[in-house]
């Protein structure tokens, strides 16, 4: 409802012509809809009256981004036959994993080629900087997503064998490449820094971006695979100091 000018009023009305459980959460306002019913359809009506406009100062951070707002979430949703859940960050991770546990599988020729990248290396974080480096010099960064391809990653081979990909794709190449070389990693879900923040009391599809994430043994490294020039313990300031939600099969 706010704007970079006063707002006198500012209304919201939600129809559901069928029962459907959904959330929100508030920014900046404290406001309980009115509920009623019109035509047999659930009706939940916002309202707020002498909105001040947001307030504006230089260098303020991307929490400012959203400084009066109401969030909503669905309980349930469906999106191209795949079914998930946001009543809790575990569930929302659980999708997600289901949606790409089987994109991780790479051919014999594609593993006997990783492993001739780390050959000679037994360092583990040297490991993961050689393929980091391979990452960056081989693959390109495109995307193209169709219905459930903004949220399912194509397969880790057929990045390899196209050279291209976007951040979830190139992100599922490293996890499976590391795997190969006997590093477990994990991708990771984010919202990118100039965008806002994550509400980690929300639990809902608040993100745009996947990196990698890599649990060594005296260090945690956060790879942003979509990054041509960087090494892997200079983190780009879009992912630094935010909230990313880890992907498992728990």
């Amino acid at each position: 409802p706010q704007s970079d000018i006063p707002v006198l009023k500012s209304t919201y009305k939600l129809i559901l012509d069928h029962p459907y459980s959904f959330k929100t959460y508030d920014i900046g306002l404290d406001i309980e809809p009115e509920k009623s019913v019109e035509d047999g359809d659930s009706v939940y009506f916002w309202s707020a009256e002498n909105i001040p406009p947001k307030a504006k100062e230089d260098f303020l951070p991307p929490e400012n981004k959203i400084q009066m707002a109401v969030l909503f979430a669905p309980d349930n949703f469906m999106i191209s036959g795949s079914y998930g859940s946001t009543k809790s960050w575990k569930e929302f991770g659980k999708w997600s994993w289901q949606l790409n546990q089987d994109r991780f599988d790479l051919s014999a020729d594609v593993q006997a080629e990783v492993r001739e990248v780390i050959s000679g290396l037994t360092d583990p974080y040297e490991k993961t900087r050689a393929l980091y480096r391979y990452l960056q010099s081989s693959m390109r960064y495109v995307s193209i997503s169709v219905e459930l391809g903004g949220w399912q990653s194509h397969p880790a081979e057929e990045t390899f064998r196209n050279r291209y990909g976007d951040c979830k794709d190139l992100s599922t190449l490293m996890v499976a490449m590391l795997d190969v070389a006997g590093i477990k990693a994990f991708t990771a879900l984010a919202l990118m820094r100039d965008e806002g923040i994550v509400y980690e009391d929300f639990p809902s599809n608040q993100f745009n971006h996947v990196i990698a994430f890599v649990p060594l043994e005296n260090d945690s490294l956060w790879l942003e695979c979509t990054a041509d020039f960087r090494d892997i313990y200079d983190m780009p300031y879009n992912i630094e100091d935010i909230n990313a939600l880890v992907i498992n099969e728990n």
